[in-house]
């Protein structure tokens, strides 16, 4: 796959936190950002959601279709995921949601901004009916 720096980068972490140890998660200590009330698997299931969306907002800057990152407010965790995976925040992609002060991790929660719904829902919970 031919993605350019730092896409590659999003790509190769993203990919590898879906199946390493806790231990060699990039960035090592983004489950420790999550709330700790959650269970285990919930918070690796809410941080490769995070993640995965970051790498498509990061894709869809290479291919020039600029629009709003997936949440405009970047947490802490996604600051860092991004800052280890050598993302300039400076970007024109980035620098609406960093140019703003980290939001409270909220994953798990329902996002208001979204009707209650959207990247924040618990992982394994019900999917309304449409």
């Amino acid at each position: 796959m031919l993605l350019p720096e730092p896409t590659s980068s999003v790509y190769l972490n993203a990919k590898k936190n879906l199946v390493c140890d806790e231990r060699d998660l990039v960035p090592c200590h983004v489950l420790r950002l999550l709330p700790a009330e959650m269970p285990p698997d919930d918070k690796r299931g809410c941080m490769s959601i995070r993640q995965l969306s970051l790498l498509r907002t990061q894709m869809k800057s290479d291919l020039t279709i600029y629009g709003l990152p997936y949440s405009i407010e970047l947490s802490r965790a996604d600051r860092d995921f991004l800052l280890a995976s050598n993302v300039k925040l400076t970007s024109r992609t980035w620098k609406p949601a960093f140019t703003s002060p980290p939001r409270a991790e909220r994953c798990g929660e329902p996002d208001p901004k979204c009707g209650g719904q959207g990247d924040n829902r618990k992982v394994g919970g019900t999917q309304p009916a449409l």
